[in-house]
């Protein structure tokens, strides 16, 4: 049986990305700092990333960030 991913919404790195007008390698460096956090998909050293709602609304809220984003609607994991 195929393990499910947790209850909640998940990004990509673009969309993220997207969201704030950085670029793409910016969101990846924040996942690898532990700066944001991210679930990987596949392949433990190249596979996907995934990145909780609660994590992107959370930067939203960081001290230093003037204007937040319009976020689009959130996928469903």
């Amino acid at each position: 049986m195929a393990a499910a991913l947790p209850d909640g919404s998940y990004y990509t790195v673009k969309e993220v990305a997207g969201f704030f007008r950085v670029s793409y390698m910016t969101i990846v460096r924040m996942i690898e700092r532990g700066e944001l956090p991210a679930l990987r998909i596949g392949n433990p050293t190249r596979g996907a990333y995934r990145i909780p709602a609660e994590a992107v609304t959370g930067l939203i809220g960081s001290p230093g960030q003037v204007d937040a984003p319009d976020l689009p609607a959130q996928r469903t994991g």
